[in-house]
């Protein structure tokens, strides 16, 4: 007997994550931060395998190019929150902010302000703040590793191989310099939308059980 198989991506939820554009004071005041002309925006969990040692070594090449013209917050928490903090220190990096744990309306706000998001996990099986922080309008820089690859595009971000600080570097300043970067912000969300929110999708999934 043969058996027809069908994949079901993951999706998100589009009442908690879509384009919110707010002023950046309310970024400032939200967080007690003065904000740069560019914002780079890190949201996981601070462990080994989401590569935000790297990440960190890759704001280090971008903060000497460009001093004083772009922001960086890491929002997250996890066992290497200390040991990470300290990294940026010895790094003398002067516009990185770790923010800890944030809710789904902080994200949000962050997502919809921010010039790019970033994935630079050592493994990564699907990514779905990738998908939510496209949500928002948000092109993302990502590993390619595990789901990463089936989510991002040219069109809406790039990839780029893992433990490579210049190479990310390199493609988070093409990206938040881009010509065209707030049509690219509109791609990202039309794209998260058309392809991975979470009702449609189970609308797939309910029709593939019925048949």
């Amino acid at each position: 007997m043969q058996m027809r198989q069908r994949v079901v991506q993951n999706g998100y939820d589009t009442e908690r994550f879509y384009p919110e554009p707010v002023p950046r004071e309310q970024i400032e005041n939200m967080f007690d931060i003065k904000l740069k002309n560019k914002l780079v925006l890190f949201v996981g969990k601070l462990a080994h395998f989401k590569g935000v040692d790297v990440l960190i070594e890759a704001i280090r090449l971008y903060e000497n190019e460009y001093p004083k013209d772009i922001t960086t917050i890491i929002a997250g928490d996890g066992e290497l929150a200390t040991s990470l903090k300290k990294q940026a220190q010895d790094g003398n990096l002067h516009d990185l902010h770790f923010m800890g744990h944030l809710n789904s309306t902080q994200l949000r706000e962050l997502y919809s302000t921010a010039d790019v998001s970033l994935v630079p996990s050592r493994r990564e099986p699907f990514g779905l703040v990738a998908i939510e922080a496209l949500a928002c309008g948000c092109p993302v820089i990502a590993t390619n590793q595990g789901g990463l690859t089936d989510i991002i595009t040219d069109e809406v971000g790039a990839l780029v191989d893992v433990e490579d600080a210049p190479g990310l570097a390199a493609a988070i300043r093409k990206e938040i310099y881009h010509p065209d970067r707030a049509q690219r912000g509109k791609n990202a969300a039309k794209y998260a939308l058309n392809n991975y929110a979470q009702g449609s999708l189970m609308e797939t999934l309910i029709k593939i059980y019925n048949s």
